[in-house]
């Protein structure tokens, strides 16, 4: 894996982070008042599990490539 396939990635990954979380947005705000109130804590769950899910999958492909790159030195 070369450094821009690496990048490359990277923003894959927080690009669908950021498109999922939007989405969970916007579909909160489309409910009413008493159904966001019922949801909200639980789409926060959600929205830190994806947090944390992305630097999982960003710490996976760093390690990838360091691991990969580590005889080139």
């Amino acid at each position: 894996m070369t450094l821009e396939q690496l990048e490359q990635k990277l923003d894959e990954s927080m690009q669908s982070y950021v498109e999922n979380v939007v989405h969970r947005i916007y579909a909160l705000h489309r409910l009413d008042e008493k159904e966001q109130k019922h949801h909200f804590a639980s789409e926060l769950d959600n929205i830190s599990s994806q947090v944390y899910y992305t630097f999982v999958e960003f710490q996976d492909e760093i390690i990838k490539y360091l691991k990969e790159n580590e005889g080139g030195k």
